[in-house]
């Protein structure tokens, strides 16, 4: 909500204290994939804010810690298309801060790496329209790369 009002400090503030209280949860029971989720979603809002406020450092140390919690879900329950949908975000949000940090190359392969995920969402379920709305804002992202 503070975010979208332009009220940055304030949303980094609200973000710092969810991702504070979700951690906390997160390592009272490591097994809790929802919580462990929870963790990566308020990372990867940490990491929206830091971008919007021009800190391109602190938004890929959110996103990367964000990639490696989706990551880790990820691998533990492969048939969990939303937990592969988390992967490709997370690299799309990565590919994007690369971007606006002058990095094309890493931002590619970022990209290269979110559309070989999307392509096996899509061949598991050809008729999926988000899936297949990520797949066309990844190759307009990798487009304007080339």
């Amino acid at each position: 909500m503070r975010r979208d009002q332009g009220d940055l400090p304030g949303a980094l503030e609200a973000y710092t204290r969810g991702l504070e209280i979700r951690e906390a949860l997160a390592d009272q029971d490591p097994g809790n994939a929802g919580w462990q989720r929870d963790v990566s979603v308020s990372l990867e809002r940490i990491g929206d804010v830091r971008r919007a406020q021009g800190d391109l450092p602190g938004a890929l140390e959110a996103y990367t810690r964000s990639l490696e919690i989706a990551e880790a879900l990820a691998g533990q329950d492969p048939g969990n298309a939303g937990w592969q949908r988390d992967v490709i975000v997370s690299q799309s949000k990565l590919a994007a801060a690369a971007l606006s940090d002058g990095q094309p190359q890493t931002a590619a392969g970022w990209l290269d790496k979110a559309l070989e995920r999307n392509a096996a969402l899509i061949a598991s379920d050809p008729t999926n329209a988000v899936w297949a709305n990520d797949r066309r804002v990844l190759q307009s992202m990798r487009g304007q790369i080339e």
